[in-house]
């Protein structure tokens, strides 16, 4: 069992929700929670996104990037890149042929790469919100 889904048991239990109550609350499909724990699936970025509403905390509290459980602020989320930046990504080969490996992707890999990108940058040290700004 991952981290991520450790956690997400953990909230279930500390609301006193059962699996199948969580399920129907949160919209996820009917026992995602019990091929989480038994390793059969990752949890997708839809059902990341549909929990951190749920029991209101940060999705990066969720995929272990956190360990402060709060919901990212408007003012403290980062942006998105602006439109040079968008322009000069889309002109560039490799990142358009990278992006079309990701969008092929399951949405359960789709999350796990998402976050170890996000995690790698943040670990080096790097202000991604500056560097979007860029």
């Amino acid at each position: 069992m991952t981290e991520t889904v450790k956690r997400i048991i953990d909230l279930m239990k500390a609301n006193n929700d059962t699996a199948h109550a969580l399920e129907l609350k949160a919209k996820l499909p009917q026992a995602s929670i019990s091929a989480w724990k038994n390793d059969r699936y990752k949890p997708s970025a839809e059902a990341i996104i549909n929990l951190s509403r749920y029991f209101n905390v940060s999705a990066d509290y969720l995929l272990c990037l956190a360990d402060d459980p709060q919901p990212l602020t408007e003012a403290s989320a980062i942006e998105r890149p602006t439109t040079s930046l968008s322009t000069a990504l889309a002109k560039d080969q490799r990142f358009v042929n990278s992006a079309k490996l990701y969008n092929a992707m399951p949405n359960e890999y789709q999350s796990e790469v998402y976050a170890y990108i996000f995690g790698v940058a943040v670990g080096l040290g790097l202000n991604v919100k500056q560097i979007l700004k860029k």
